[in-house]
């Protein structure tokens, strides 16, 4: 399944935006 791929991608584009933020 990609559901949890697509997930964990998800999470890391979040981060990334987060660390971009700060």
């Amino acid at each position: 399944k990609a559901d949890g791929l697509s997930r964990l991608m998800a999470r890391k584009a979040k981060d990334a935006d987060a660390s971009a933020g700060a």
